[in-house]
This record gives structure tokens, C-alpha cells and sequence, in this order.
């Protein structure tokens, strides 16, 4: 009887790319910079997933900043920051605040779904050549 694995959800984000993203969202570094910092974070969760054995090799979904980002970069009318607030403890013992986002006004597409769609796409298929498993990705669901 053969068992599968995969990852369902995020992998920690290496400090690198923890840090790039807070300069990156402060102006301090620019997009192409900030794109191969993530880049070089989907590999290194590539490979630790081949060299766990896993079945399906997902992005570790290293270039999101939350579980819903993509959905609230997708649309107007959301405070990204002003909603209700979790705290954590990062592995020092720190506390730290993780701000939500809330629905200020009635909510519009930014862009065409169509392109954001293409753009998860891309994504895929950038996973599909950095491994010969088969790559597991957030899709829309089909009615």
C-alpha cells in the first residue's frame, strides 16, 4: 500500500526573505531584487521537500505574506491593516502583532481575474521545472 504526502499550507519563510519582504514593502529594495530573494526561497522549499521524500512539491507558498494576500492585493476596498489583531511569539519569545484586514468600502477588482489567474500560472509553472515531482498549487475551484 503505497501512502502520499504533500504540504498543505505554508513553510517557515527563511530570514532572508522575511527581511526582504520588510524592506521591500518600507521602499528600501526593489522589485527585481526582492523577486530573486523569493526565487532562491521557492527552491530551497523545493529541495527540502524532495529531500523529505514528499509525493507533491508545492512553492511552501514562500511568496505569500498571508494565507488570504493574494485575495486582498486583488481587490479595493479593504484597510490591509486595520481589522483585528493576533499576537504570536517569534522564537526568541517575543511577542508581535499581526494586524488583519478589514472591508472599508464596497470591494472592486483591481485588476481582471483572468490576469491573476495567468499570474498563478506562472507560478505553477516555474515550480514544474525546478522539480520532477508533481507540483501541488492553490487553484480556483471549478463548478
Amino acid at each position: 500500500m503505497a501512502i502520499r504526502s504533500d504540504v498543505v499550507g505554508s513553510l517557515l519563510r527563511p530570514p532572508a526573505l522575511v527581511q526582504a519582504r520588510e524592506g521591500f514593502e518600507a521602499g528600501r529594495l526593489g522589485a527585481a531584487v526582492f523577486k530573486r530573494i523569493e526565487d532562491e526561497a521557492v527552491d530551497e522549499a523545493i529541495a527540502l521537500q524532495e529531500a523529505a521524500g514528499l509525493d507533491v512539491i508545492t512553492d511552501g507558498e514562500q511568496r505569500r505574506y498571508a494565507f488570504f494576500g493574494h485575495l486582498i492585493d486583488a481587490l479595493d476596498g479593504f484597510d490591509k491593516l486595520g481589522g483585528w489583531a493576533i499576537a504570536f511569539r517569534n522564537e526568541a519569545g517575543e511577542e508581535l502583532t499581526f494586524r488583519r484586514p478589514v472591508v472599508v468600502e464596497r470591494l472592486r477588482w483591481r485588476r481582471n481575474r483572468v490576469h491573476r489567474l495567468n499570474a498563478g500560472d506562472l507560478n505553477w509553472r516555474a515550480a514544474t521545472t525546478a522539480t520532477t515531482r508533481p507540483p501541488g498549487t492553490a487553484r480556483p475551484k471549478s463548478r
